[in-house]
């Protein structure tokens, strides 16, 4: 596999505990209740790594796709800063769970 950037999408809108999870990725959510995680994976173990997360929480995955490639826009030693902590929980599109952000609202 190529290194580069990959957008994951999940059905459902991830609660701060679960986005730090996925650190270096920035985070999104959606109004149809999805969440869109795009970041830099430097191989398929670290691919295979985060789809197995999303699959032992049992979130739905909607969809994976490679989006640009080229350099690591994160060296070595650099890292994104972790969102805020705050409740643990995911809210599917069906209702609400402790956690839930705005729409809208990112973390970088």
């Amino acid at each position: 596999m190529v290194p580069g950037t990959f957008e994951i999408v999940v059905g459902a809108t991830l609660s701060a505990p679960l986005v730090a999870g996925f650190d270096g990725f920035r985070v999104s959510a959606t109004e149809r209740g999805r969440t869109h995680l795009v970041g830099w994976i430097d191989d398929q173990a670290r691919l295979n790594g985060l789809l197995e997360l999303i699959g032992d929480l049992t979130i739905e995955l909607v969809s994976v796709n490679r989006i640009g490639d080229g350099p690591d826009p994160h060296p070595k030693g650099v890292t994104t800063p972790a969102p805020p902590r705050a409740s643990f929980g995911i809210a599917t599109a069906g209702g609400a769970t402790a956690g839930r952000r705005s729409e809208g609202e990112t973390y970088d």
